[in-house]
């Protein structure tokens, strides 16, 4: 009889079958991108991120933008922002147009430093981050967009 029950309290909790539990789905680090424009400006104020000593200041930058699927980025961890990696050199996003409900979203970049950046090398957006440093076999086959400075429209 005790047997009996544990096994009905067992299947009460736990249910009967696999279809009763959440679903767990694992998601890529990296996303896939797609290139959309690259021009260098010249800003009317210098832009300064960040305070103190550790502060980054410069007018004038290369302003990368990319799409990105919308459900693939929302579904990244949210304590996780991924890094762009050009290269062995990466950038966090400087902002993300969410103006509507399009399926997509349109990620800004600025590198201030953009001439140090390897010409062919591939955009890797990704929350693992150091993996393009640590693991670049990982990516120089892909098929996504590469850096390329034939792109660049300079409106200084």
């Amino acid at each position: 009889m005790i047997r009996l029950i544990v096994v009905l309290l067992f299947i009460a909790i736990y249910g009967s079958d696999g279809r009763a539990q959440p679903s767990t789905t694992k998601v890529s680090p990296d996303l896939d991108v797609e290139f959309l424009s690259a021009e260098v400006l010249r800003f009317p104020k210098p832009i300064r991120l960040g305070a103190g000593p550790a502060a980054i200041e410069y007018q004038e930058a290369l302003v990368l933008k990319l799409r990105v699927d919308r459900q693939a980025f929302d579904a990244q961890p949210p304590s996780m922002e991924p890094y762009l990696y050009i290269g062995r050199r990466d950038f966090r996003i400087f902002h993300i147009d969410r103006a509507d409900n399009r399926n997509d979203l349109t990620l800004t970049f600025h590198i201030p430093n953009w001439t140090q950046l390897d010409d062919g090398a591939p955009f890797v957006l990704t929350i693992d981050h150091g993996a393009p440093v640590r693991d670049p076999g990982r990516y120089a086959r892909g098929t996504g967009p590469r850096f390329n400075r034939s792109l660049i429209v300079d409106k200084r």
